[in-house]
């Protein structure tokens, strides 16, 4: 290692301590999320970036494919979504 990366400005002499890598990412969500994700952290006594990952948790897991068809994943439909029918099948069929 390099001598001068062993050693610290403020402390010559002393060596630094190796920590875990740590990765730090900055986020720029839009205000809306960014309110939302305040006062769930406020909720849950969390810091925002906590909340956040919690909340991305879940919805990863919540879009999980839970099985596979010739190799592609299939995805449960929403249960909001609207059921297609045999003429709106048809049309994807015909489109390219």
């Amino acid at each position: 290692m390099d001598e001068a990366l062993r050693r610290t400005d403020h402390h010559p002499g002393k060596r630094l301590r190796r920590s875990p890598a740590i990765l730090r990412t900055t986020l720029d969500p839009d205000d809306d999320l960014l309110g939302a994700g305040k006062h769930l952290a406020r909720r849950k006594v969390a810091t925002p970036g906590q909340a956040a990952s919690e909340v991305a948790r879940q919805s990863l897991a919540a879009t999980a494919p839970s099985t596979l068809r010739n190799e592609v994943p299939l995805f449960p439909p929403s249960p909001r979504a609207p059921k297609p029918g045999p003429r709106t099948v048809n049309r994807l069929r015909e489109e390219d």
